[in-house]
């Protein structure tokens, strides 16, 4: 029955969901409500996105008729087939360029806002940024032309880049104390922005004066280029300008550079176009792409002595600028008649490009026009290029618009991208035949002006034609209108080139006849049988017919391949090795043959090596065998573009990329890998530590770190101020010599940046003590401990606080202990210079409140017993007892507490009245009645055994023997017995008499009374022994016998006379 149920419920819900009666619901799935879109982004919790309506086609996501406009409210929940989804963020481009939205309303559970969420919305106005959002994305707001004010939500983390590019907002911004990364250009071109402000609380950024730093304030971010200010001056603390930082502040007519500025990073102030001078400061190590371009009013620049890079294009469209100058002590960079270099003067790399005067000789050495060299030269007609001219790099003549006139030179193999771009004037140009490569669109813009394009190379396919975005060099220039000459004999091949077949038309010149032919050397030695090949130069360069002819005047001696120019030794002897061109010209070479040693093999010192421009560095070739009878070594770089090599193996780093350095010496060669990379200079360094206390001989390792961390030359070099007192080695290791003081610096390599450590040399330490040595605590207490680290005047006082037992006691690195839990446990204090140590023995007893004991009270006559009871541990009671039960005899009140490991509870009290015992009773005789103490009850005794039937006070006596009493008052207590009265009944003169002794048992005096006057009797006493010790004659009815000098013990008292013999026990206690 359950299996059928599960298959009808299963096939039931297939049924709705096929019916759409149910929907089931998938992350992606989209949906619209009232105009506005949404896209499911989880299922658990349920949460969307608001999402544009579809892609139409590249940057159109609504139907131009269904684009919201007006006021928009987001809700803070939808509903969707039966579901309640939350809204938590504006999806990338959900109002991608609706104009006409004037005012968003967003709920409080929007955490996130995507990259151009709002973009091109420029009738917005109004939008409110609840708390909960964390992210802006990127481009989020830019061009929002009307939105003039924001208040950033509390909880922003992230503002991305460009988030309100060109937007208008007016006056102050406040970043937030929760921001964690604000994006480059965040707030870029937001003309009317005045300041951004930071909440002080924030950890990662700071402002002053209205300008973005980060929180050290040594990068400034963002200037707000709203700030009607005309000046401005770097703060002290700037390291860094960050990219972006001044972009298209136009108000700024003078910037004030403050020495400590390392880096100026990419267009940092680019389009300050009020600017009219820049004074680098010295400290400056690095300029980024683009620094200053479009700066339009900018006359002059100050390059200081610390420069190491400028970047690509770094002054370029600096319309009005004249002259750069270079501090001279700059090992980098150099200044000639205004025109920047590198210091070698092998690279040109900026024309100022409103220097007075038309025509312009470029210097002998320089191989490498760098990239927009000449760029929008306002009064060049004429430029000369020397021979030895290999790289002209992109843009180098764009936009010199009245230059007419340029002549390449032969020895040119690289042309780059736009580089005749915008030369209005220019109507021929000879590319000449060693050029290997042409750029994309080198002849951009040129307007149809260029009438004649001459190409030297003989082969159109030789060339590397660049492709660029927009097609090949030939781009936006009109081929159809110019006329191709190539070299003759070369028509064909460029008639069938896809590139160069398209102009006007293809002309063949006429042919170059060859001038003159020159060889590599002009005398040669070589062994029998051995080769070598001879090298032979053609001018000019572009000569029609190359083709050279090699002949021997005595084959017997040598040989000579007729093409390539390879001699072969034959014999021993001299001959002549002849190059002749087709035109007649030749050259020679002395060729003697002989047996010569030759080059076995030839090393390098190293195998690679990554520089920097302008860098140098000497290699060093080892050619083996050392009688090798010509050992000269020959050096070649693959591209002289990146790095060039001379006679002595000196290498010179000229541009980014690689290239090989070959070493050639006979027919041996070893090569030499170079990679030149961008400089990136140190602009700060720290040490881990800037004060330190040692002792003598006590060593430390200090660590340096430079910024950035990918400098390119992370040397640094360390000295101490006093080596008799500290010393340190070249990683920074130092060691104490002598009690004394002493600096130690870190200094980056290139000296720009120091970093120092005050040292301290002290004594050493000789002990510990503690204060106390033992301690007992309760759970959960603190004390102090103070330990004394001898002596007074050690330098190194810090000690190391342990606990054998932390579930015993803690302790603190200021020496607080903290009991836990009970038992016993060490505390060690050690110290860090020496290793001594001072231990504290800690008990920690249990002071869980213990339970108040109980007290039994059990009454008795003259006393009562207190029992304890409800108790675990040792007893104390008020009297001094420790005993589970006490007897008392005193009316008052008692306490008793239980203790556990010193810890005791709280007390326990009992108010005890203990019942009054009657004192010991006496008995008076009277005639022949004997009367007691006054009490309650009496229970009289004749020998020791009670008297049946007679509970009176007095006692009427009819027979002879010891008669004693006993009381009970009115509490029920009995008293103890009293004394014995011995009564004896005897006749004298026929007359009954009565004879009474007491007390007994006796101290002091033993009293006979009643005694008969007649009849002379006599008192006896004996001891134990049978021995009379007393013996009276009484003459008196009352007689006493002193007992207070007898002994303990058992007397016998005889009472004789005529009549009476009578014997009584005594007892003398």
């Amino acid at each position: 029955m359950e299996q059928i149920y599960k298959k009808v419920t299963t096939m039931l819900i297939a049924i709705l969901l096929a019916t759409g009666v149910l929907h089931a619901q998938n992350i992606g799935d989209k949906f619209d409500i009232g105009g506005l879109y949404y896209k499911i982004t989880k299922l658990d919790p349920k949460e969307v996105k608001v999402t544009y309506q579809k892609s139409f086609s590249m940057y159109k996501y609504w139907e131009n008729d269904q684009k919201p406009t007006g006021e928009v409210t987001i809700p803070l929940t939808v509903e969707h087939n039966g579901d309640t989804y939350n809204v938590t963020a504006i999806g990338d481009k959900t109002f991608y360029s609706c104009k006409d939205i004037t005012q968003v309303n967003l709920p409080a559970s929007i955490t996130y806002i995507g990259d151009k969420a709002f973009y091109l919305c420029e009738g917005m106005t109004q939008i409110n940024l609840p708390a909960s959002i964390t992210n802006i994305g990127k481009e989020a707001f830019a061009y929002t032309h009307n939105l003039a004010s924001i208040q950033l939500p509390e909880n922003l983390t992230v503002i991305e880049y460009k988030a309100f590019f060109d937007s208008d907002l007016t006056g102050e911004v406040v970043l937030p104390a929760s921001l964690e990364r604000c994006e480059l250009k965040a707030f870029g071109i937001c003309k009317n922005l005045t300041a951004i402000t930071v909440n002080s609380a924030n950890p990662y950024y700071s402002s002053n004066a209205g300008v973005l730093f980060n929180h050290s304030q040594d990068t400034l971010l963002q200037y707000p280029i709203g700030r009607t200010n005309t000046q401005y001056t770097l703060p002290h603390t700037v390291k860094v300008v960050e990219e972006y930082a001044f972009y298209d502040a136009r108000n700024l007519q003078t910037i004030t550079f403050n020495e400590g500025l390392k880096k100026i990073k990419k267009e940092g102030f680019h389009n300050c176009s009020a600017l009219t001078s820049i004074n680098l400061p010295a400290s400056l190590n690095k300029l980024g792409d683009g620094a200053f371009s479009y700066c339009s009013n900018i006359e002059t620049v100050s390059i200081g002595k610390n420069l190491v890079s400028i970047g690509s294009s770094a002054f370029r469209s600096c319309d009005k600028l004249e002259s750069y100058t270079v501090d001279p002590a700059n090992d980098n960079y150099a200044s000639d008649n205004g025109i920047l270099f590198n210091k070698g003067r092998t690279i040109l790399i900026a024309y100022p490009p409103n220097k007075a005067g038309a025509t312009y000789d470029v210097p002998a050495g320089v191989t490498t026009l760098e990239r927009s060299a000449f760029y929008i030269n306002k009064n060049l007609e004429t430029i000369n290029l020397p021979e030895g001219l290999l790289l002209i790099k992109g843009s180098v003549f764009n936009g010199c618009n009245k230059l007419s006139s340029i002549t390449l030179p032969n020895s040119l193999t690289s042309i780059g991208n736009g580089c005749f771009g915008s030369t209005k004037l220019l109507t021929e140009l000879s590319i000449p035949a060693n050029v290997k490569s042409l750029g994309a669109t080198i002849f951009q813009y040129t307007y149809n002006r260029l009438t004649t394009l001459t190409v030297m190379v003989q082969n159109p396919d030789d060339i590397n034609l660049e492709t660029g975005n927009y097609g090949t060099f030939a781009f936006s220039f009109a081929r159809d209108q110019c006329t191709l000459k190539v070299p003759a004999g070369c028509k064909a091949k460029y008639e069938a080139h896809s590139e160069f077949n398209q102009f006007k038309e293809i002309i063949e010149l006429p042919p170059i006849e060859v001038t003159s032919v020159a060889l590599n050397k002009s005398i040669l030695k070589l062994d029998i049988s051995n080769t070598e090949t001879l090298i032979a130069s053609i001018s000019p360069a572009d000569a029609t017919d190359k083709t050279l002819t090699w002949s021997s005047n005595n084959t017997a001696i040598a040989t000579v391949d007729a093409n390539s120019g390879t001699v072969t030794g034959i014999a021993n002897g001299t001959c002549v090795i002849t190059a002749t061109s087709d035109n007649g010209k030749t050259a020679t070479c002395d060729v003697s043959i002989e047996s010569i040693t030759p080059v076995s093999s030839i090393t390098l010192s190293q195998s690679s090596i990554t520089m920097f421009p302008s860098e140098k560095q000497t290699l060093t070739a080892n050619v083996q065998p050392a009688n090798a009878t010509d050992p000269s070594v020959t050096w070649q770089s693959s591209d002289i573009s990146v790095a060039t090599v001379n006679s002595l193996g000196e290498i010179t780093a000229v541009s980014m990329g690689s290239a090989t350095i070959t070493a050639y010496a006979g027919n041996e060669t070893a090569t030499y890998n170079v990679h030149v990379n961008q400089y990136e200079p140190v602009i700060g360094i720290s040490l881990n530590k800037t004060e330190l206390v040692i002792t003598q001989n006590q060593e430390e390792q200090l660590t340096a770190s430079l910024q950035p961390s990918d400098a390119s030359n992370t040397k640094v070099n360390w000295t101490t101020s006093n080596a008799s007192i500290v010393t340190v080695d070249n990683t920074g290791k130092i060691e104490g010599i002598a009690v004394g003081n002493a600096t130690i610096t870190a200094t980056s390599d290139d000296g720009s940046c120091k970093a120092t450590c005050q040292v301290q040399v002290g004594e050493k330490v000789t002990g510990i003590s503690f204060d106390i040595t033992e301690k007992t605590m309760g759970k959960n207490e603190s004390f102090n401990i103070t330990a004394t680290v001898s002596p007074a005047g050690a330098v190194n006082k810090d000690v190391v606080w342990n606990t054998s037992n932390a579930e015993v006691a803690t302790v603190s690195d200021a020496g607080e202990i903290t009991s836990v839990g009970g038992g016993i446990c060490n505390i060690t204090a050690t110290t860090v210079d020496g290793g001594f140590t001072a231990i504290c023995e800690v008990t920690v007893t249990d002071n869980t409140p213990l339970a108040t004991p109980t007290i039994d009270v059990v009454n008795h006559c003259g006393y009562s017993v207190l029992t304890a009871g409800n108790y675990t541990g040792d007893l104390l009671w008020s009297t001094g007892a420790t005993t589970e039960s006490i007897t008392v005899a005193e009316s008052k009140e008692y306490t008793l507490v239980q203790k556990v490991n010193g810890v005791s509870s709280n007390p326990a009290s009992e108010n005890v009245e203990v019942l009054s015992k009657p004192g010991k009773p006496t008995i008076t005789v009277e005639t022949d009645t004997l009367i007691t103490t006054a009490a309650t009850k009496y229970y009289w005794f004749l020998d020791d055994s009670p008297i049946t039937g007679n509970n009176m006070q007095k006692l009427v006596i009819d027979k002879n023997g010891n008669y004693s009493v006993q009381i009970e008052n009115d509490k029920g207590c009995k008293s103890e017995v009293s004394d014995k009265i011995y009564v004896v009944y005897s006749s004298v003169a026929n007359q009954e008499v009565r004879i009474v002794v007491y007390p007994n048992p006796v101290i002091d005096q033993l009293t006979v009374e009643d005694l008969p006057t007649v009849g002379n009797p006599e008192l006896k006493l004996y001891n134990i022994a049978g021995q009379l010790i007393v013996h009276k004659q009484c003459t008196n009815s009352i007689e006493k016998i002193d007992m207070s000098d007898k002994i303990s013990g058992i007397y016998l008292l005889k009472i004789v006379d005529d009549k009476i013999n009578r014997s009584i026990k005594i007892i003398k206690p």
